[in-house]
């Protein structure tokens, strides 16, 4: 199809996401002392400000753009209990700090679903199973291996398909088998943010959009925080800007290595060809080092598929071109269905593969989730809260962790696009060798 007539007459360079939620209203005036400041509008900045709330903290939230403009109302809103952590972890931290980091992993997920049912969050949450497509023979062999065990650490069923198996889930050639996870599925992102800055507000915190931070100082009791938006003192400050962290925090923009991640939605398309391609509305995302990840519209009439088009600068036209090109690859049926949107955002990448809750001289931060931050980073803003709150009670796994930076990097990810490359590689030799 041609760049010309692959996009639909009304393609938008914006998220999908954005069409039917309102922009969340900036709260009108701005106190000058809060016991917490925190820096960051997205799920883990929100779900801190409720837990403090709650616990009778005053705390205001601020964000250098929108409110939620980052990657909480950007993401796929795919969600899962099975948290990639790395295959070495127990050689890395023993075999008891492994289990516990891996019993958080799968806690975050109850811990959103019990979230969205107390503040009775409209975010259209599906728990349809989530299918991992094998993109090699070599990674389908390592799903037969690896499905009991994730079973067993998950506490959810997990069972591998065979590529004749696929055929009942994803009317497609282009993988080797699968691995379906039960109790995984997704939900619409921006209704859920909108849901927490919801409730953030009803317990008291307040809101402030279009507030860039440029100096955090420390001072006697405190901190005061300055930007072109005025002044703020507070007691204590988390940093919950994640992929978006600036050189207002140098020591953790040292430790995150923001990577874009794109996504295309498309046209509605019937329900006859939705029902041929995805019988079961499954989740999916594949083995790819360079992954898809896709799936069905909340309202079941369009296919939302994400990747990376890019690992350098890359305007929504090209996002649009590339990941229609690769959607086409795994459902050729799909040829003649245009784009109507395009988008991108950071998701953020840490040098030892782990989330962390952390402080540097007296500042806290919680983030860096591998691109698996819907629930996760809802967690860890909970957690994080509770540590402040209620520094006696048991820390989280993610906050006794070292957080590794590498010599010479300052937040600069200048070598993504040779790192895309290599990777871009590898998959290439994986799938026709392996």
């Amino acid at each position: 199809m041609a760049r010309s007539t692959m996009l639909h007459p009304d393609f938008k360079p914006s998220p999908y996401w954005w069409e039917d939620v309102a922009e969340i209203e900036a709260s009108a005036a701005l106190r000058r002392k809060v016991d917490v400041a925190i820096i960051g509008s997205g799920y883990c900045g929100l779900s801190a400000a409720i837990e403090l709330a709650r616990l009778g903290a005053s705390v205001a939230v601020l964000d250098a753009g929108r409110i939620g403009e980052g990657a909480s109302t950007r993401n796929g809103g795919m969600i899962s209990a099975a948290l990639k952590l790395p295959a070495d972890l127990e050689k890395r931290v023993g075999a008891a700090k492994a289990g516990q980091l891996r019993e958080e992993a799968v806690a975050s997920l109850a811990h959103l679903e019990g979230k969205i049912e107390q503040e009775n969050i409209r975010c259209a949450l599906q728990l349809s199973g989530r299918l991992v497509l094998a993109y090699s023979r070599r990674a389908h062999r390592s799903q037969i291996r690896s499905a009991e065990s994730l079973s067993r650490l998950t506490g959810t069923g997990v069972r591998v398909l065979s590529k004749n198996d696929l055929r009942s889930e994803i009317d497609t050639d282009f993988y080797h088998g699968g691995m379906l996870i039960d109790h995984a599925g997704g939900l619409h992102p921006a209704r859920l943010h909108r849901g927490l800055a919801e409730a953030a507000v009803r317990r008291g915190a307040t809101l402030h959009s279009h507030f860039p931070v440029t100096t955090v100082e420390r001072r006697s009791g405190g901190f005061s925080l300055s930007g072109s938006a005025g002044r703020l003192d507070a007691d204590t400050v988390i940093m919950a800007t994640n992929a978006y962290t600036g050189a207002v925090s140098p020591h953790f923009r040292r430790r995150l290595v923001p990577v874009a991640s794109h996504m295309i939605a498309t046209e509605e398309i019937s329900p006859e060809l939705m029902r041929e391609i995805s019988p079961n509305g499954r989740f999916f995302a594949d083995t790819k080092r360079v992954l898809y990840y896709f799936r069905e519209s909340p309202d079941g009439k369009r296919i939302l598929f994400g990747g990376r088009a890019r690992f350098a600068a890359c305007d929504e036209r090209e996002i649009a071109r590339i990941l229609h090109g690769a959607m086409c690859k795994v459902w050729p049926q799909l040829r003649d269905v245009r784009v109507t949107h395009a988008w991108q955002g950071n998701v953020s990448f840490t040098f030892d593969y782990l989330p962390h809750i952390a402080r540097h001289e007296g500042v806290y931060f919680a983030g860096g989730c591998q691109g698996n931050g819907v629930a996760m980073s809802n967690y860890l803003g909970f957690r994080l809260a509770r540590s402040i709150a209620r520094p006696d009670e048991e820390p989280s796994a993610f906050q006794a962790l070292g957080f590794p930076t590498m010599p010479f990097y300052s937040g600069n990810p200048w070598f993504l696009p040779l790192v895309g490359g290599y990777y871009r590689a590898l998959d290439h030799v994986e799938r026709r060798f392996c």
